[in-house]
C-alpha cells in the first residue's frame, strides 16, 4: 500500500511571518525559490494542496505556476471563473480536511505539497496530516503580518533533519514528525529527495499565503 507523505515546503521570516499584513508576498522579491530547491521538490510532488487566498494570489500573477500538477483549493464558496477559465487541473473543495486527506490517499498519491496558508496547514495538522516541514527561513523581521501557525494550531513534535544556508542568503531547513520515525523507508517507491524521510501509514517553497 503506497503511503502518503504530507510535505509543507515554505518560505518564513525570522519572526514566523509567510505574509505582509496584506496578503502580498512583496518580501520575497530577491529570493529565487529555484535557491532553495523548489523545482527539484515539486518534480517530486503528486498533488498540491491549498487555500483560497493563495490561489487567488497565484492567478493574479498571470501564468498558472502548477501546470499539470492536480491542485485542490480549499474553499467555502465556488472559484470565480476568470475570462481564461480554470486552470487545467484546478479543483475547489470543501474545508473537510479529512475527507480531502482520505481522498488524496485513496488516490494512491506519494506526495502531496500542503502550499498553505496558515489555515490549510492548521488543518491539516489537526488532522495529523503534516509529515515533512520544509523552510525557507529568510533573514528578515517583518514584524506585522500572517503567521505560518495561526492560533489553534494543534502541537506538533518534529525532529530537525537538515539545516543549511544556500549562499549566506537564509536558512533551508528540513523537519519531521516524530510520528513517522518509526516507519521504514521503502527506497522503491520514495525518491531519494525524501533523504531517508518515513512516511506515516495512509498516509511549500515559496509561495506562502494568508489563507
Amino acid at each position: 500500500m503506497t503511503r502518503t507523505i504530507w510535505h509543507c515546503h515554505i518560505a518564513v521570516s525570522l519572526d514566523g511571518k509567510i505574509a505582509c499584513p496584506d496578503g502580498s508576498f512583496d518580501w520575497l522579491e530577491g529570493y529565487p525559490p529555484q535557491e532553495f530547491g523548489l523545482d527539484a521538490f515539486l518534480a517530486e510532488v503528486d498533488d498540491i494542496v491549498m487555500g483560497r487566498a493563495t490561489y487567488e494570489t497565484l492567478r493574479g500573477f498571470g501564468e498558472w505556476p502548477h501546470p499539470g500538477k492536480p491542485t485542490f483549493v480549499v474553499t467555502s464558496r465556488p472559484l470565480d471563473l476568470l475570462a481564461d477559465g480554470f486552470p487545467p487541473g484546478v479543483e475547489a473543495r470543501p474545508a473537510d480536511f479529512g475527507a480531502l486527506a482520505a481522498e488524496l490517499e485513496g488516490r494512491g498519491c506519494r506526495r502531496v505539497w500542503i502550499e498553505g496558508g496558515g489555515r490549510v496547514i492548521r488543518g491539516m495538522m489537526e488532522g495529523g496530516r503534516l509529515d515533512v516541514l520544509e523552510m525557507a527561513v529568510l533573514p528578515l523581521v517583518l514584524g506585522d503580518g500572517i503567521t505560518l501557525f495561526p492560533p489553534g494550531t494543534p502541537g506538533l513534535g518534529l525532529r530537525l533533519v537538515k539545516c543549511e544556508p544556500p549562499d549566506g542568503r537564509g536558512a533551508a531547513c528540513r523537519l519531521r514528525s516524530r510520528a513517522v520515525e518509526s516507519f521504514r523507508l521503502d527506497q522503491n517507491r520514495f525518491p531519494p529527495h525524501s533523504n531517508g524521510e518515513v512516511p506515516r501509514r495512509g498516509g511549500g517553497i515559496m509561495t506562502p499565503s494568508p489563507s
